[in-house]
C-alpha cells in the first residue's frame, strides 16, 4: 500500500511539471494558462511557432507576449482578481496575432480584502489580503506574536515596499489596531 507522499517530494514533482501547465494548443489557438518569464515552441504541421512571455509577474501585472513563426490566435487567461475589463470567452481573452507581433497586457495589481462565503463559519468576520495573485499573511515576529488581537482598517490605504530578501516581492503596511496583551492574566477576567 502506498500512502500519500509528504510535502517535499510533492513540491519537487509540482516544480518539475510547471512547464507543462503554462501553455496549451488546440491547433488553432495557443492558450496561456499561467504567467511567468518563459518561451514555448508549438509545432503545427510544417511550421513551428515560438511564444515568448516577458514579465515580472507576480511583482506587477504587466505581461508581454510575442509570437514568431506564423500568425495564430492567442487566448490569455484573465485572472479572477483582475479588475480591468477584458472581453472573455471561458475566462480567456482571445487575440489574433500576426507573426512577430507583441501583445502587451496589464492586469493591474490591486491590493484588496477578500472574504469567504457566509457558509464558511470559521472564517466569519475574517478577511484575507490579496495583491494580485499573492495572498498575504501577518507574521507574529512583526507583530509581537499576538496576531489574534489585530484588526485591520478596511478603509486603509496599503503602503507597498519592495523587499529584496523576499526576491523583490512587495511587503504591505496597513493601518490596524491591536489590543494590549494582558500578561499574567487569569483564565477568565472582567473586560
Amino acid at each position: 500500500m502506498f500512502d500519500c507522499s509528504c510535502c517535499p517530494p510533492n513540491i519537487l514533482r509540482f516544480i518539475a511539471s510547471v512547464a507543462d501547465l503554462i501553455y496549451g494548443d488546440d491547433g488553432e489557438t495557443v492558450y496561456i494558462h499561467q504567467y511567468m518569464q518563459s518561451a514555448a515552441r508549438v509545432s503545427r504541421g510544417e511550421k513551428t511557432l515560438t511564444v515568448r512571455q516577458t514579465t515580472r509577474y507576480p511583482d506587477n501585472g504587466k505581461v508581454k507576449i510575442t509570437v514568431t513563426g506564423g500568425d495564430t490566435k492567442v487566448a490569455a487567461r484573465v485572472p479572477f482578481w483582475c479588475e480591468k475589463h477584458f472581453e472573455t470567452t471561458n475566462g480567456y481573452a482571445v487575440f489574433h496575432m500576426k507573426d512577430g507581433e507583441t501583445l502587451s497586457l496589464d492586469f493591474g495589481m490591486p491590493t484588496r480584502f477578500i472574504e469567504a462565503k457566509d457558509d464558511v463559519v470559521l472564517d466569519g468576520g475574517k478577511y484575507a489580503v490579496m495583491r494580485g495573485p499573492v495572498v498575504y499573511c501577518m507574521e507574529g515576529v512583526d507583530n509581537e506574536g499576538h496576531l489574534r488581537d489585530i484588526a485591520l482598517d478596511r478603509r486603509t490605504a496599503f503602503q507597498e515596499k519592495t523587499c529584496e530578501s523576499l526576491g523583490g516581492m512587495k511587503v504591505l503596511t496597513a493601518r490596524a489596531w491591536q489590543r494590549e496583551p494582558r500578561e499574567n492574566a487569569p483564565l477568565y477576567a472582567r473586560a
